[in-house]
């Protein structure tokens, strides 16, 4: 009985996976597309944390220089991008698996 519920199971895993790939291969650009974007968010969250760090690095080094505190501005602004970059980047992916937007 084991083995025939999970024989059944495997072939609606199959069967769904089937009908996805087919779907999703009529569709290049779009999963060009929704690969780029998700490569990209990812990208800016990975390079969060270093900017972070320099922000750090930067008051660390004490805020009476202008080198210093030009780095922690720059440091921010470019955090922010990231920030910005991550959730717009998102947003297109997200409108990318809507097929009612395309």
């Amino acid at each position: 009985m084991v083995s025939k519920s999970k024989s059944r199971r495997s072939n609606v895993f199959r069967s769904v996976f089937i009908f996805v790939s087919r779907y999703w291969r009529r569709q290049p650009i779009r999963i060009a597309a929704i690969s780029v974007l998700i490569i990209l968010a990812t990208l800016a969250d990975v390079l969060t944390p270093y900017f972070a760090g320099q922000i750090v690095d930067a008051v660390a080094q004490g805020m009476g220089d202008d080198a210093s505190l030009q780095s922690a501005l720059t440091s921010f602004g470019i955090l922010l991008g990231l920030g910005l970059a991550a959730l717009v980047l998102r947003f297109f992916f997200s409108a990318a698996l809507s097929p009612s937007r395309w």
